[in-house]
C-alpha cells in the first residue's frame, strides 16, 4: 500500500508540475510568481517521494556493497 500511495503521489506531482510549466508561460508578474512557488512545491514533493521509494526498493530488495540511505 505504501509502495502504490507513494507512485501515486509522484505521478500527481508530475503531472502537476508539468501542466503548471506550461501554464507559467502566458502569466507575468504577481500570478508568475505564485505559480513558480507552488511548482517549487511539487519538486520538493516529487524529491521526496523519490527518495521514500529508493528506501523502500533497497529495503526490499538488498544490493550488497550499496548503501541506500
Amino acid at each position: 500500500d505504501c509502495f502504490k500511495s507513494l507512485l501515486s503521489i509522484l505521478h500527481w506531482s508530475w503531472t502537476t508540475l508539468v501542466l503548471g510549466v506550461e501554464e507559467l508561460r502566458g502569466l507575468k508578474g504577481f500570478q508568475f510568481t505564485a505559480t513558480l512557488l507552488d511548482l517549487e512545491r511539487l519538486r520538493f514533493v516529487g524529491t521526496c517521494c523519490l527518495r521514500l521509494l529508493r528506501v523502500y526498493i533497497c529495503e526490499i530488495f538488498p544490493i550488497s556493497g550499496i548503501i541506500c540511505h
